[in-house]
């Protein structure tokens, strides 16, 4: 009975190699990032296109498409031919982006995308301030706040995961801050160092090199439990704030209508890419956890973190200024 197993695996594995054996890309593939160069976003993708291109013998050129905190991106790939050239290395900005804005986002996410793989899985975000604020915890925090020192908060746009932080912790420490969105994480940091805005809602990433040099500190995770590449940071539930996960993913997706037998071999190329140690190196120095999995767990996850996020909204009766 074993072997019988065993010589269909083996028969199954070479009808799905002779299937593809032939199926190439005869052209180059633009892989869409809907924010500005420098930042999370941009560099997982230029890691994922420089190994994708030599499997593939063919350029995989990122392309920036920056603005409406990524529905511009998102948009361009929506309405895009589904032929496998173009495809979007995108955040879970993608789903509360949709959730917030509504019909004024002309795409649906679960009929006009294509799920390919999920890329990185389990990003945190954090509440950071400029290390010149001498705030170092969660107290001293609300307690500018009250006294209005503490006044405004970066994100990388409207209607983000990390514009949906702000807003839940504001609500849950009963005092008002303003948020000043940005186009991408990159402008965003930098409006913090230069004092422009008080406070980051951010994932680990973007201030790491802040880190090192102690320009910026950390306050606490929104997640619902401590990041394990920054164990010593607090959850907000630990500080007595409404459990809340806000923790989401990078994935690949691409237009609707694609052919599964592209969507199975990008599947399996960037599966193969994401277990490759120098790839797996590099993404875990950004903080972030390796993905993985077939089309269809992408396509699981992308309706679970809706769910989620859906859930986080009504809860806590977030609202997002969005015009």
């Amino acid at each position: 009975m074993n072997l019988i197993k065993f010589l269909l695996t083996i028969t199954m594995s070479l009808c799905f190699s002779y299937a593809y054996a032939n199926l190439t890309f005869d052209k180059p593939i633009n892989l869409v990032v809907s924010f500005p160069p420098g930042g999370d976003t941009d560099v997982i993708a230029r890691t994922i296109a420089d190994k994708l291109s030599k499997k593939i013998n063919q350029n995989v050129i990122v392309q920036n498409r920056s603005g409406a905190s990524g529905v511009i991106g998102n948009r361009y790939v929506a309405e895009s031919k589904p032929d496998g050239q173009t495809v979007l290395l995108t955040p879970s900005t993608i789903v509360t982006s949709k959730l917030i804005m509504g019909d004024r986002i002309t795409y649906d996410l679960f009929k006009d995308f294509t799920p390919i793989i999920e890329v990185v899985r389990n990003t945190p975000l954090f509440i950071v301030v400029n290390s010149s604020t001498n705030i170092k915890s969660h107290k001293d925090l609300v307690d500018a706040v009250k006294q209005g020192r503490i006044r405004t908060y970066a994100t990388p746009g409207n209607g983000s995961p990390m514009n949906m932080v702000g807003e839940y912790y504001k609500k849950e420490i009963g005092l008002d801050l303003t948020q000043v969105p940005y186009r991408g994480n990159a402008p965003a940091i930098t409006a913090l160092l230069t004092n422009e805005v008080d406070i980051m809602i951010t994932g680990l990433f973007p201030i790491l090199p802040h880190l090192e040099t102690k320009k910026v500190t950390i306050i606490a995770v929104a997640s619902d439990k401590r990041s394990s590449f920054a164990p010593d940071v607090p959850t907000l539930f630990e500080l007595g704030l409404s459990k809340a996960d806000f923790s989401g993913w990078f994935a690949l997706l691409g237009p609707a209508g694609m052919d599964p037998k592209t969507v199975d071999l990008l599947n399996q190329l960037l599966n193969e890419i994401l277990k490759d140690p120098e790839v797996v190196s590099r993404i875990n120095s950004f903080a972030y956890t390796i993905g993985g999995g077939s089309s269809r767990d992408m396509e699981r996850s992308l309706k679970q973190l809706y769910n989620k996020f859906d859930q986080n909204i009504k809860k806590f009766a977030i609202k997002v200024n969005v015009e």
